[in-house]
């Protein structure tokens, strides 16, 4: 559990600056009650979250705690949020900040759903839908298997032509994956053939209509508490070739770089990484340096990218883009990856010196190797290639990531 002075804080501040940057109040504890308590009882495992929505962010998840198969609710997630949507487009501009400067944001703009939406007995409250579901095959193993159940908490923004579907899934695996949908219809089209190298064409070919091509750059705040809000550790796993010959592995030995190998580099300061750093596959485990499962391994979750491409922006005028994943301690006032400034955060923040954006967080580079209360933000770049088939209405497409136990158990969290 976050400790008390920790909980204090943020429930001090939240109330203080309600009126100003919540929608409405909501009860922000694991035992918060309806309609904002939010359960999955599936296979002999449990979760239990609570959500709320604010202004900027729309759907935010509080005190989200697992409990696996014969065990007890342990604490996951102290706090998840979208913290900005950059997307910038392909002739250089405009250069959206769609949860600040560009729009009033994901809960301003968060629409009343209809039954054709979400079946009213879904609905917790207008603009905010929980459905449960089968999420297919859990394991098989011969003529064995398990069917898996997941619980959806979803809402719709409605920010100028686009439509984001913002969404938080919880599987009976102890797995959850906050996504980000984009639908709607297309916000730009040049009715001029010098934006040939910028867009798609669409629509009659006399017509000249090219539909812009952009990006869309997802930042992802994840408060992590495992177990405890102190002791927490991040560590990068980076895969690599192994091409140091060895007559034990004769295959490496015979073929340099045929194989590979895995390596764990912890975190020791606040700081960041970035997917061009040369290794072809990365994740990152954040765990509790002081909590181990019954094989003695410390107990954690990995973060593993989904559909996510390595994209940076302008290094001057856009610092923050210039990495993929970052790591910093906890401090209430760092509330945006971009645009961590007043009137964006809460007013409580104005005037204490907090960075303005996740780079100059980072940069603190303070040291967190003996454990600490950690916050990690994660970026998904994703490329919006315009189709023709994006007109009237724009299928969806959907831009996330996949958090998974790791050493959380020393077996599967479905089995007790």
């Amino acid at each position: 559990m976050a400790s008390p002075r920790r909980g204090f804080l943020l429930a001090g501040r939240i109330l203080a600056a309600a009126a100003i940057w919540l929608l409405f109040p909501v009860s922000a504890s694991a035992q918060c009650g309806a309609p904002f308590l939010v359960t999955l009882n599936s296979n002999g495992t449990s979760w239990r979250f609570c959500w709320e929505m604010r202004q900027r962010e729309g759907l935010v998840i509080n005190f989200a705690d697992y409990q696996a198969a014969g065990d007890v609710y342990k604490r996951v997630l102290f706090r998840g949020s979208i913290a900005q949507v950059h997307v910038p487009y392909f002739p250089g501009s405009p250069r959206f900040h769609d949860m600040t400067t560009s729009t009033g944001g994901f809960g301003a703009g968060a629409l009343n759903l209809t039954n054709t939406d979400c079946a009213p007995a879904n609905r917790l409250e207008p603009r905010v839908c929980r459905e449960f579901h089968d999420r297919g095959l859990a394991w098989k193993f011969s003529g064995g298997s398990q069917r898996g159940n997941a619980v959806t908490v979803w809402i719709s923004s409605q920010l100028g032509q686009y439509n984001y579907i913002t969404s938080w899934t919880f599987n009976d695996d102890g797995s959850f994956e906050p996504q980000l949908g984009f639908t709607g219809r297309l916000q730009i089209i040049d009715a001029n053939p010098i934006f040939a190298p910028f867009g798609t064409p669409v629509d009659a070919p006399a017509l000249n209509h090219f539909a812009r091509n952009h990006i869309h750059s997802i930042y992802w705040r994840l408060d992590f508490d495992i177990v405890t809000s102190s002791g927490n550790g991040v560590d990068q796993l980076a895969y690599s070739t192994y091409a140091t010959p060895d007559p034990n592995f004769p295959d490496c030995a015979n073929f340099p770089g045929f194989c590979g190998t895995n390596t764990a580099t912890p975190f020791l300061t606040e700081g960041q990484d970035t997917y061009a750093s040369g290794a072809p596959f990365l994740s990152w485990r954040i765990y509790n340096q002081n909590v181990t499962n019954a094989n003695g391994r410390t107990v954690g979750y990995e973060l593993m990218p989904e559909n996510s491409w390595p994209w940076y922006g302008e290094p001057t005028s856009e610092p923050w883009s210039q990495a993929d994943f970052w790591v910093t301690q906890y401090d209430f006032c760092d509330q945006f990856a971009v645009d961590n400034v007043m009137p964006f955060f809460d007013p409580s923040c104005n005037g204490l010196g907090n960075p303005p954006d996740v780079d100059g967080m980072a940069a603190r580079a303070r040291d967190i190797s003996a454990g600490a209360d950690l916050v990690v933000w994660f970026r998904n770049a994703f490329q919006h290639l315009t189709r023709e088939e994006d007109q009237v209405n724009m299928p969806i497409e959907t831009q996330g990531v996949r958090i998974q136990p790791r050493s959380w158990r020393h077996h599967s969290p479905l089995e007790p």
